[in-house]
């Protein structure tokens, strides 16, 4: 499990970069970020990874977090016996400083080559709403691509978070 300098430090670069040079949210009224359920029912929630439970909630306690078997989810063995999910309050209640690293990074998420080599990219998976920038194939800026890239270097070094990346 990674230390929470690691999170401390992939949080803090993070912080720097944004996806467009605007609150991307704006673009399409945050649907990702709203705790209204979706046309499926579900609620909007994101999993956390392994240590970020830990470390967000050494930082705050306004986080709503779940804890679920793993066997109810498509995760690696190596994550243990449960995964930690946070449920997203309601657009715009969201203390962005404590935003979990997958929305951080989103729409673009990490791929191993079977040579090992990292690689990124739009999100391909279905989702319960439309993100413009998927949908649109909305160029992002570099600096958030880069910062995004490095983020996930540091994440990899983690044998569960590696394991979870190769499943996907």
């Amino acid at each position: 499990m990674l230390k929470p300098e690691v999170f401390e430090k992939i949080y803090r670069r993070l912080d720097e970069v944004s996806p467009l040079s605007c609150d991307c949210g704006k673009e399409c009224g945050a649907v990702c970020c709203s705790r209204k359920a979706f046309d499926d029912g579900s609620e909007p929630y994101i999993y956390l990874l392994p240590g970020e439970k830990e470390y967000l909630e050494s930082r705050t306690s306004c986080l709503e977090i779940k804890r679920e078997l793993r066997a109810e989810h498509d995760f690696p063995e190596s994550y243990g016996e449960y995964v930690y999910v946070l449920y997203c309050r309601e657009a715009g209640a969201c203390d962005r400083r404590f935003r979990p690293i997958q929305c951080r990074t989103f729409p673009l998420m990490p791929y191993i080559t079977d040579e090992g080599e990292l690689l990124l990219g739009f999100y391909d998976g279905e989702l319960p709403y439309n993100c413009p920038l998927i949908e649109d194939n909305r160029e992002l800026q570099e600096d958030f691509i880069k910062a995004t890239y490095e983020a996930w270097e540091m994440l990899l070094e983690d044998d569960a978070i590696r394991d979870l990346i190769k499943l996907k």
